[in-house]
Parts: C-alpha cells; structure tokens; sequence
C-alpha cells in the first residue's frame, strides 16, 4: 500500500462557519434540468402550442441567465433545451394536422425518454452529466446510485403515459384523450412522487446512519458534497476530513488504543488514543470532543491542536486533525470500538513499527510529535494551567 502525506502546523483556531454547497436530492437535480421541457408539457396541454413555447422558452432564458450569472459560465445544456423547444415548434409549425397535434405530447416524452435511456444503460450519462454541471454537485457514488434508480423510474412513467397517449390519439374520443394526454400525466406523477417519498423516508436512509455521511473537500479546501463512510474508504479522490487527538502522560508516554478485531480498517492494531471521522456539517472541534467520550469516556477537556496534514493511500484520503493533550486520569474504552489501551515510549513505538502493529496515520502523527516536540514544555504548560485554573 502506497501512502502519502503533507504536513503542516496548525497555528490558529478554525474560525467561522463551514461553507457547504446546497444538499440537493437527485428528485430536485432532474427537475432543474427539464423544468423547461416540462413547463412547456404542463403550458401546451392547457394553453396551446404558443403558449407552451412562450413558457418554456422563458423558463429555460431565466435558468441561462442565472447560470450566466451566479456560475460565470455559459451552460450548454440549458440552450440544448431551448434548442429542442424551438425545435418542437417548428415541427408542429409545418406538420400542422390532427393527428400530429395529437401525438406532440407523446413525441416530446419519447424524446426525453431516448436521452433518459442512453443516460441509464450506456457509457454516456448525459442527464447526469447535465446534473454534475448545472448544480456543481460532487460526482460521487453517494447521490448517484440513487439518482439513476429515480431515472429508471420515470422512464417507466414515460413509457407508459407514451403507450396510453398514443393509443388513446387514434381510438380513444376526445375526452379520454384529452384526460390520458394531460391529467393522468399529473396523476402518474404525483403516485411516483409519493411513492419516492415513502422510500425516501422509510427505507433509503435508514440503512445509513445520518452520522455515517461525511463531508467532502475539494482543492481549494471547501465543501463540496458528502458521501458516505463505506464509500470515502473505497475511493481515494474523495478527500474527507478525520480527527486524531494524542494523549500524553506526565512521564512523556503517549497513549495508543487497540483497535477491535471487528474493525473493517486495521483490525488488531495499535492505533492513536482517540480517533475517528468528522460528521457532515460538525467542526472539527467538536468532532475530537465526541470521539473522546465515546470512545474514552473523558469529558471536560481542552485539547491543542496540533497540527493539519493530508493522508493518502490507496483506498482513502483523509485531511486529519491531530490534537495534543496532558492527561492523568482514569479511562473507560468503549469494549465495542477497542481491545485494550496502553503507554508507550517512542522507542517502544519504533518496535511496533518494526513489526507492523500500529497504524500507518499513528505512526506518522507520532513521529513527527516525537521529532519535532518537546513533550516536557506542554507539560509544563498544561501543568501552569491547571495551577491558573
């Protein structure tokens, strides 16, 4: 396993609010995309072709402009809309008969139909790609299993509101067809939204802990989307932030816990006195509290930080917190989380590296604490203090 890492000393607090972008579900995702098309659907079935054109087309210059606007950029996508609205009006301009006016609705979803299933079953997710563009939204594996299953349903909804409208344009009278091509549309749609709603609510997310998603970080260092614990640890480009706090006793030991032999990452292992994820919206401040009493049982403490440094190997890639801290008191180790815990002196530490018993992160954070710190001046430090105190 290859691993890398950049180190540098955290020298002020985090300050101020984590910057998140919108947590958009991939039912809002498809809905920004077609809102052109689809207004025009809803406009034509009860106003007529002009007006349908007039809506969609506005709709979709107001999605350009604001695009244009807030992103800087000039969004293909929204003008392929466009496009095929105009498009649509000039094939209904010269294919002017009854029963072409009859079919529109059906040709306009079969043509949504052919980009939504090029977009499931081959290479080239265009809707996705329409998706990932338009909202800046992570291409993780998080939303987008998700998405494609919500995809897979309404091309079932299309495909069978276009085998109803068609066959109701050439035997059906006009009041069945005209509740087949426009009502039922709605209808349809509203059972699918309530039935996404029910496995959105009672099934989907209760399979992952809320606790369980993590935010992901970009190049410039902010938030970009979240994903999951399993998936940020099969996927080294989603760069995550984590929490490590060292703990160091007054002979200048460190403490190390013993990681469960259930643990699915270094199982058996000698790993830092406290250490685990920051959750999703959570700072890292308050992620180190968390950890250290649920996986310790220590309360009322004031860790330092210590410093900031980017881990990578070949599954993950972590952007760590390390904190410090001087402690003398009893422990009570979470029997779920750790086997044992236990003091060590760096040379003792060296050994376990030797025999490969401790944790690449541990051994990394502790080298450069042994190397570069003087354990004596914190102590010292913490013990003036407590004197204060």
């Amino acid at each position: 396993m290859t691993s890398k890492q950049n180190i540098f000393p955290q020298k002020r607090p985090l300050a101020g609010k984590t910057e998140h972008t919108s947590k958009l579900n991939p039912l809002y995702l498809v809905l920004w995309s077609f809102l052109p098309i689809l207004l025009f659907i809803i406009a034509d079935s009860f106003w007529g072709l002009e007006w349908g054109l007039i809506v969609g087309i506005a709709t979709g210059l107001i999605e350009f402009i604001y695009s244009l606007a807030k992103e800087k950029r000039v969004e293909k996508f929204i003008l392929a809309d466009v496009g095929l609205l105009i498009l649509m009006g000039i094939i209904s301009y010269f294919l002017d008969n009854p029963i072409f006016i009859k079919l529109k609705p059906a040709i306009l979803e079969f043509m949504l139909l052919i980009i939504i299933l090029i977009s499931i079953f081959s290479p080239y997710n265009i809707v996705w790609l329409m998706m990932s563009r338009m909202t800046r939204y992570i291409k993780s594996d998080l939303i987008k299993p998700q998405f494609n299953q919500m995809m897979k349903f309404i091309a079932l909804l299309l495909i069978v509101h276009i085998v109803l409208t068609s066959f109701s344009a050439f035997y059906s009278n006009k009041v069945i067809y005209a509740f087949i091509s426009g009502p039922l549309l709605y209808i349809l749609t509203g059972i699918f939204l309530l039935f996404y709603w029910i496995a959105k609510k009672y099934f989907k997310y209760k399979s992952i802990p809320a606790k369980e998603f993590l935010d992901i970080i970009g190049d410039n260092g902010k938030i970009i989307g979240q994903a999951s614990r399993d998936q940020v640890h099969r996927n080294p480009n989603l760069l995550h932030p984590a929490v490590h706090m060292h703990i160091y006793n007054s002979n200048g030991e460190i403490l190390l816990q013993k990681r469960s032999d259930s643990k699915d990452m270094f199982p058996g292992k000698w790993d830092t006195a406290v250490g685990g994820h920051v959750i999703s919206g959570e700072l890292p401040d308050n992620a180190i509290l968390r950890e250290a009493k649920e996986e310790l049982g220590l309360e009322d403490i004031i860790p330092e930080r210590y410093m900031i440094y980017r881990y990578q190997d070949d599954t993950q890639s972590e952007l760590m917190h390390v904190y410090l801290i001087n402690l003398d008191r009893e422990y009570k180790p979470d029997d779920n989380e750790i086997s044992e815990i236990a003091f060590f002196k760096y040379e003792e530490i060296l050994e376990l590296k030797k025999t490969e018993e401790i944790t690449p992160t541990a051994f990394i954070e502790l080298s450069h604490i042994f190397e570069n710190t003087d354990l004596k001046s914190f102590i010292k430090k913490e013990k003036s203090k407590k004197k204060k105190k």
